[in-house]
């Protein structure tokens, strides 16, 4: 749990200020490409 936390946390800082308008959007990209990068 803390590898994913890990890229959670890097992805989340680099697309919040890149689609500041699109948060809830961001979260549920960010699930996608988490499971994918694996």
């Amino acid at each position: 749990m803390k590898i994913p936390m890990q890229t959670g946390e890097i992805l989340a800082p680099i697309r919040k200020p890149r689609l500041p308008g699109e948060n809830e959007s961001s979260m549920k990209s960010a699930a996608a490409p988490a499971p994918m990068k694996y």
